[in-house]
């Protein structure tokens, strides 16, 4: 299954019908709706974008994570539940490649990057008797 697509922290439309098992079609009807309903509160131009195509028709709507998960709460529990999940990991991929901003950021980075390493150190040590013993039965 293709990954949901991400496009300055937003979710996209064809993600959204790839993970609900919607055609891309009736998401793209369901965000206008919604849209359409939300027009008179605080919603932001900032939280979706809509992608026209050659034919001047729209292609692809990308929705924040509030927007995303607001469309996605009027589908099934396990839909939603899907949604919710790939947001997690989207959040999580995000943590895991993110690149300090400021020097203490970056200090920070280092702190915890060392103290991972020396938690790992400590870990090979307690494993060499194992590993050794079992080098020695294996020969």
């Amino acid at each position: 299954m293709e990954e949901i697509i991400k496009r300055n922290g937003m979710m996209s439309s064809k993600g959204i019908a790839e993970k609900t098992g919607k055609s891309h079609g009736n998401v793209l009807r369901d965000i206008r709706s919604m849209l359409h309903d939300l027009q008179d509160s605080d919603l932001n131009p900032s939280d979706y974008q809509v992608l026209v195509g050659e034919n001047s028709m729209t292609s692809e709507i990308f929705l924040n994570e509030r927007l995303s998960l607001l469309l996605s709460s009027g589908y099934s529990v396990k839909l939603r539940l899907m949604i919710i999940d790939a947001w997690a990991e989207l959040k999580a991929n995000e943590l895991n490649h993110k690149i300090p901003q400021s020097l203490s950021e970056a200090l920070l980075l280092a702190s915890n990057l060392a103290k991972e390493n020396e938690e790992q150190k400590v870990l090979i040590e307690q494993s060499k008797p194992k590993v050794e013993f079992f080098n020695t039965v294996a020969s």
